[in-house]
């Protein structure tokens, strides 16, 4: 009977696997992004300043969310 119970356990494990992993994915992308807003040389318009903290918003939301993955 605890075989079962373990086995049974095994498909919720791959899928927090795998949401974690698309997670990492898109805080890469988004981190990459933020990057190359950051880099942008001189003063910016008020178009550039929203989307470069609309990107940091949305990059510190997904590292919110793994580290509440992380901790169940």
């Amino acid at each position: 009977m605890m075989k079962l119970a373990l086995t049974a356990n095994i498909p919720m494990n791959l899928f927090v696997d795998f949401q974690m992993l698309a997670l990492r994915e898109k805080i890469e992308e988004l981190n990459k992004q933020y990057k190359e807003q950051c880099e942008g040389k001189g003063p910016r318009d008020i178009t550039q300043e929203f989307v470069l903290r609309s990107k940091l918003r949305d990059l510190n939301n997904c590292c919110r969310v793994s580290v509440l993955c992380r901790d169940h």
